[in-house]
């Protein structure tokens, strides 16, 4: 009876904790990452490269206006000399646009890295770990605490620049999904990253596909 007793309050434990799991994650993402977000270009710190996150690319050269304004505010920084290059990560066909419009507004082919293998943001993250120790990570503001927790849990010392130069159409859809990701973040993290190989992470969290 008492081990009966036992189980069952563990069980309502992790139930508990399942329910509240989206509650926990963005408390432990945003206060990792608090500090670490930027308004202006002058606030970010001189890092290696900017980290452009993708979005929505219509054509090679027809970006949707979240795409535009992640390409632009890393083109800023590029400029100001914050970073000696942009890595432009998402999926082909936003690569290719990302890239061709910094080229249209001036950057050096030789200053754009493409990493068409970012089909979400945990991918984009992992694929550049290694490969460098410090970078400026360019979305928008409801997207950077995730992109900096899986970032420092990669060893990056990473900061972020936010992306918002307009109201966005979606926005509110956009902040719902990213507490389902942050969730998903927080399990990659503690969980898959502790129990599976790192490839095996990888292939999980393509068939999940993307959450923002």
């Amino acid at each position: 009876m008492q081990f009966k007793f036992k189980v069952f309050i563990a069980l309502g434990i992790l139930l508990v904790l399942v329910i509240n799991m989206p509650i926990i994650a963005t408390a432990v993402i945003q206060g990792q990452a608090k500090s670490r977000i930027h308004e202006t270009v002058n606030d970010v710190s001189v890092s290696e490269a900017a980290l452009v996150l993708g979005a929505a690319a219509y054509s090679p050269t027809n970006l949707s206006d979240i795409l535009r304004d992640r390409v632009d505010t890393g083109i800023e920084l590029y400029r100001a000399g914050k970073v000696k290059s942009l890595i432009m990560s998402g999926a082909s066909n936003e690569v290719v646009a990302m890239a061709n419009y910094a080229l249209n507004k001036g950057v050096p082919q030789g200053r754009i890295y493409g990493d068409q293998n970012g089909y979400n943001t945990f991918a984009s993250i992992a694929n550049v770990a290694g490969d460098y120790e410090t970078l400026v990570i360019v979305t928008q503001e409801y997207h950077l605490p995730r992109a900096i927790f899986y970032a420092r849990n990669f060893g990056i010392e990473a900061t972020g620049l936010k992306a918002d130069k307009r109201a966005y159409q979606k926005i509110k859809e956009f902040k719902k999904r990213e507490l389902i990701a942050q969730a998903k973040a927080f399990v990659d993290v503690y969980l898959f990253s502790w129990l599976l190989p790192y490839e095996k992470t990888m292939e999980l969290n393509k068939k999940l596909g993307e959450l923002g």
